[in-house]
């Protein structure tokens, strides 16, 4: 049966593949670098058939505040108040000022 592929945004691509199966279909979709989530859509379409499979990303997540999140999660499973010095944990301060935490770049934390 020949079939037909479409997108209607630019960020998803059909690609071509080799494989076992009579009609791969193999797709590349690129990282969302925005703030917003995008939806795009690929349409398959045969004869008098069309099926539509919806693609959705999530917009870009500062990954500074996920690893904020992460570490104040931390501070509390540990019992943080309870820690003899706790200095600036869990304060609005930039996390490199928390105590006993350095921060590089790219972003790593090492505690």
């Amino acid at each position: 049966m020949d079939f037909t592929v479409s997108t209607n945004v630019d960020w998803i691509t059909q690609t071509n593949t080799r494989g076992l199966v009579e009609y791969p279909l193999s797709f590349n979709i690129t990282p969302n670098e925005n703030d917003n989530s995008r939806t795009g859509i690929i349409t398959i379409t045969a004869a008098n058939n069309k099926q539509e499979i919806t693609v959705e990303q999530t917009g870009k997540v500062d990954l500074k505040d996920v690893e904020r999140e992460a570490l104040i999660e931390f501070y509390k499973a540990t019992g943080g108040d309870n820690w003899g010095n706790n200095t600036n944990w869990c304060s609005e301060k930039p996390v490199g000022e928390w105590l006993g935490i350095s921060v590089t770049v790219p972003l790593n934390i090492v505690i």
